[in-house]
C-alpha cells in the first residue's frame, strides 16, 4: 500500500519526471494549465523548503504528490467562498501515469482532509483548468463544491475554483 510522507530533496528528480509526463497528458486534452515553465524545479524546491510538499510513495518509488499550504492566488479574492479562514489550499497534485485510475488521487484528497482536520483547519480550497476533466470529475466525486471561475498566469482558459468544508 502506498504511503504519504513529507517530501525530501532526493524526491525532486522523480517529481520533475512525473511533472513532465503530467504536462504531456494535460496538453493532450487541450489543458495548458502546466507547461515547460510551470511548475519548475524551483517551485517544488520552494514547496519542500516550506514543508508543504507531500509525496505518495510505493516502496522507494515516488508515484504522486500534493502541496498543502495557505497560499491563495490573489485572484481567489473575487470568488464567493463558503469556507472561512483558516483554510488550506491544494496545489500541484499529480499521479504517475502508471498509477492512475486506481483511487490514488482520492487517497491524496483524503490525506488533505485529514491533515486539515489535524491542524484545526475547517476548509480546503483549490482550482483547476476548465479543460482538466479528470480533476473536475475527481473534485465532484469527493464532495468539493465549484465556487467560482478565475483567470490565472496568463492562461487563456478559465480556472474553476473548488472548496470543501471539513467537519
Amino acid at each position: 500500500m502506498p504511503i504519504i510522507r513529507p517530501a525530501k530533496y532526493s524526491d525532486i528528480s522523480s517529481l520533475m519526471e512525473i511533472s513532465k509526463e503530467v504536462i504531456h497528458f494535460m496538453q493532450s486534452m487541450g489543458n495548458v494549465q502546466w507547461d515547460s515553465e510551470y511548475p519548475g524545479k524551483e517551485v517544488f524546491l520552494n514547496d519542500l523548503e516550506e514543508e508543504s510538499l507531500f509525496v505518495l510513495a510505493s516502496g522507494e518509488q515516488i508515484i504522486g504528490s500534493i502541496v498543502l499550504n495557505s497560499a491563495e492566488p490573489v485572484e481567489y479574492r473575487d470568488v464567493k467562498w463558503l469556507t472561512v479562514h483558516p483554510i488550506l489550499v491544494i496545489h500541484r497534485m499529480m499521479i504517475h501515469e502508471s498509477f492512475r485510475g486506481i483511487g490514488l488521487s482520492k487517497l491524496l484528497l483524503r490525506f488533505a482532509e485529514n491533515h486539515a482536520g489535524m491542524v484545526g483547519i475547517s476548509g480546503l480550497r483549490t482550482d483547476t483548468n476548465c479543460h482538466n476533466t479528470p480533476m473536475i470529475a475527481l473534485f465532484s466525486s469527493c464532495g468539493f463544491i465549484k465556487s467560482g471561475e478565475i483567470n490565472l498566469r496568463n492562461v487563456a482558459s478559465k480556472f474553476y475554483c473548488y472548496e470543501k468544508i471539513i467537519v
